[in-house]
């Protein structure tokens, strides 16, 4: 499964760097780092709505440190145990 966080400037100011530092922690909290790949991207035309995270073919917005635990147990979670 590959993660791709937003980088570009609407994103970086809204928190991208604290929303990859979570996913991260959550990744190696679930020892999920060999299956999962985290890529940082510019610009996913979400702008107004970052941070802005794809996974795989899905883009999610308003994705912040906060909310990101429930992203990551309904999506990201869901996905790997189905082996997707």
């Amino acid at each position: 499964m590959i993660i791709k966080v937003c980088v570009g400037s609407s994103c970086f100011i809204r928190g991208a760097y604290d929303v990859v530092k979570e996913l991260e922690r959550l990744l190696a909290l679930n020892r999920l780092e060999a299956q999962v790949k985290i890529t940082g991207s510019f610009c996913m035309e979400h702008c107004s709505h970052g941070v802005t995270v794809a996974i795989d073919d899905c883009v999610y917005t308003g994705v912040n440190k906060e909310n990101l635990g429930q992203l990551f147990q309904e999506e990201i979670l869901l996905r790997v145990r189905r082996g997707e």
